[in-house]
């Protein structure tokens, strides 16, 4: 079982061929049509019978009568080894270990909040790389991502939320970043980063008002005068002091 590349790529549909041969190592040709039992294929590996792997799976191949080979395509959607297996019955097994190895970054995914932020609370998110078959993988080189809003928040590179920035980068050698955001105002944004080369990725994060914990009288301009009728408010403010 021969393979033209050693690692292969998580995204590539590969090229395989079983070979017949004597008992002395030469090359023979089938008397008749023998199927060939295919396994080994691993996690998220299938084998395939045409050269797009959009076909149905299979497990076997025929080598045809008078032929002394027969192609098979494989592909695995996540990183690994495996050692592939052709066998049949009365013959030695050919086997080929095959190293798989992640594509190259094609897209970024970053923790979603699925919770309501209190306006003014510092929060963090996670950026990560993935490739085209949603494995995690590194950089290759640094990767700066713009950060917007569309609002009024603030984005930081630190988790006291003092230093702001409008883009972070995912370094070299490293598969996710950091960064921070604030808002003082409750109401829904939409949180949105993108990268040359990169689909731009966005999600909904909803910034709700802290919970009260103190009333507050507003009262008529002071001093009032006797005898009038004065009006005086009760506000709900929470910790921040915001209504």
């Amino acid at each position: 079982s021969a393979v033209p590349v050693d690692p292969i790529n998580v995204t590539a549909c590969t090229p395989f061929s079983v070979t017949l041969q004597d008992a002395y190592g030469n090359v023979a040709n089938s008397t008749s049509s023998i199927s060939v039992s295919l396994s080994g294929a691993g996690t998220s590996g299938t084998f395939y019978g045409t050269a797009t792997c959009s076909s149905s799976a299979i497990s076997s191949i025929s080598i045809a009568t008078g032929s002394s080979a027969a192609n098979y395509y494989y592909k695995k959607t996540t990183p690994g080894s495996v050692t592939l297996l052709a066998s049949r019955s009365g013959m030695t097994t050919a086997q080929r270990a095959v190293s798989i190895v992640a594509a190259d970054a094609s897209n970024v995914v970053y923790s979603a909040f699925t919770t309501p932020t209190p306006r003014n609370v510092c929060r963090v998110s996670t950026a990560q790389l993935r490739d085209v078959a949603n494995n995690v993988v590194n950089a290759t080189s640094p990767i700066v991502f713009s950060l917007a809003d569309g609002s009024d928040g603030v984005f930081y590179s630190n988790s006291t939320c003092t230093t702001v920035i409008t883009s972070f980068t995912i370094a070299a050698g490293q598969s996710a970043a950091n960064f921070y955001y604030k808002k003082g105002t409750a109401g829904t944004v939409s949180l949105a980063m993108s990268a040359d080369g990169f689909p731009t990725r966005s999600q909904n994060m909803v910034i709700s008002s802290a919970t009260p914990n103190k009333l507050t009288l507003v009262t008529a301009p002071s001093p009032i005068a006797q005898s009038t009728c004065n009006s005086f408010n009760i506000r709900t403010r929470d910790e921040q002091n915001l209504d």
